[in-house]
């Protein structure tokens, strides 16, 4: 019994010191000037019964999420997060102020907004709790009007865009956050699976308010750190982009190379002369036997309409094209296959990439871009970052120390006599029974998304024809 509470000891000794390294984060840090928020996705209807307009709805769009407190008498509020919007809102079908001791309007006070008259009466200020010690006391926010039922859009927001309509800095929620000292420096990143900070268990991902990755967690390397400017764009409320050097589809240089990035954003949506291209090389072919066909949906969240593509069970293609951006200032070429790029829903794979009615010049990317690529976004520099190489590959120091004290921590318990005995008892296990059970990460173990086991029939019929076509 000494011995096991020996190896208990040293384990858990083993465990607290790598989550010293590691920078175990809690889902609020209270004392340091960053916020860690842990973050799920929302998943809003049953896709069974759904007709493809509604499905092409529900597929372009997966949003973060946080539940916070508002007021006192406290109301739990769903935030989610926008990249393409500067203020912060809250909803009258979430929240009621008349049971709220601490709301207060302050419409009249507004200064130097675009906003309309309603929007201006309804500036207001409450209480935002992230942790009984952690308030943000004047928290000033747009209360929104009730919406329809059938709209799809999301009023309860955290607006993290550039202020690209010279909008009042007070409607800014990190500049609030760092004018009561919450953080250091106005940017935020966001984390997803391997490169999430500490445990995140229950929770899609995680959004750092207010440092540098690597400023907390050293599997991140500041060496790794490439900066480019982000400019802000009057005619667009998506403002965070990157101008690209070389797009490329296969080895065909594309003419657009703007990009706009789009947290909120679950698919892409691609640019006219990229549609063109398309259709007279990926689809052409299945289009003329019918197996793929062009659609049109109305988006409730953008208020536009959208072309894109599907297909049947019975299409084949000749190959698996890539698409892939290049940026000199980052030196990266950032690339995204085919193959990542059709979903199933009942029996049909739906491209996902669409294009607006309205012909546009420019890309918009969203998840697929962030949970693939490492970036920070500064609000105050009005620049994007990007960590050039893998965090977990790239750090030797951290697998060198966990190997030595790994090591000490076997020798120990080889001298103790602890590992000879276990190992003799598990040899006697194993002898009675060979069944041997390990392990699995939740993630893997349960039913994903649809969109998330992306056409198997697609890619084992594009994998047969290049077969055909060899022989």
């Amino acid at each position: 019994m000494k011995k096991k509470n020996s190896f208990t000891f040293l384990i858990l000794a083993l465990e607290l010191f790598l989550n010293l390294i590691l920078i175990n984060a809690s889902e609020l840090d209270e004392i340091s000037e960053h916020m860690l928020i842990k973050l799920k996705k929302e998943i809003k209807n049953d896709k069974k019964d759904m007709t493809e307009d509604k499905y092409m709805n529900e597929l372009m769009y997966k949003q973060f999420y946080s539940n916070f407190d508002v007021g006192i008498p406290s109301q739990k509020i769903k935030f989610y997060y926008e990249t393409n919007v500067y203020e912060s809102t809250i909803s009258k079908d979430d929240y009621e102020m008349e049971r709220s001791t601490t709301y207060k309007l302050i419409g009249k006070n507004r200064i130097n907004t675009n906003d309309n008259d309603n929007e201006i009466n309804n500036l207001s200020q409450e209480v935002l709790i992230f942790h009984p010690k952690k308030k943000l006391e004047n928290f000033t926010f747009i209360l929104k009007e009730k919406i329809a039922e059938e709209d799809n859009k999301n009023s309860n927001i955290f607006g993290l865009n550039l202020n690209v309509n010279n909008k009042s800095e007070s409607l800014s929620f990190l500049r609030q956050l760092k004018q009561i000292n919450f953080i250091n420096k106005e940017m935020f990143s966001f984390l997803f699976e391997d490169y999430v900070i500490g445990d995140n268990n229950g929770f899609e991902a995680q959004i750092l308010i207010g440092c540098l990755p690597h400023e907390i967690n050293s599997l991140y390397d500041e060496k790794d750190l490439r900066w480019i400017s982000s400019k802000r764009d009057f005619t667009s409320n998506r403002s965070w982009h990157i101008d690209f050097d070389i797009v490329k589809y296969n080895n065909d240089t594309l003419t657009d190379k703007k990009v706009n990035l789009d947290l909120s954003l679950n698919i892409i949506v691609g640019p006219e002369s990229f549609r063109k291209k398309l259709l007279s090389d990926f689809f052409k072919t299945n289009m003329e036997k019918k197996n793929c066909k062009e659609n049109v949906f109305y988006s409730i969240k953008d208020e536009e309409h959208y072309i894109y593509y599907s297909c049947n069970g019975q299409t084949e293609f000749i190959e698996i094209p890539t698409i892939s951006f290049y940026n000199k200032e980052l030196n990266e070429t950032f690339k995204f296959p085919f193959t990542n790029l059709f979903t199933k829903y009942k029996g049909k794979f739906f491209f996902n990439i669409i294009f607006s009615k309205k012909p546009k010049n420019y890309w918009i990317l969203g998840q697929l871009f962030f949970s693939t690529y490492r970036f920070v976004f500064d609000l105050e520099q009005e620049r994007i970052g990007y960590y050039k190489t893998i965090p977990y590959k790239s750090n030797l120091y951290i697998v060198f120390i966990s190997f030595i004290i790994a090591a000490i921590v076997f020798a120990i318990l080889y001298f103790s006599g602890y590992i000879t005995k276990a190992g003799n008892e598990y040899r006697d296990l194993n002898d009675k029974n060979r069944k041997i059970y390990y392990p699995v990460r939740s993630e893997y173990s349960q039913n994903n998304n649809e969109e998330n086991k992306n056409d198997k029939n697609v890619n084992n019929n594009i994998k047969k024809d290049q077969k055909i076509k060899k022989e």
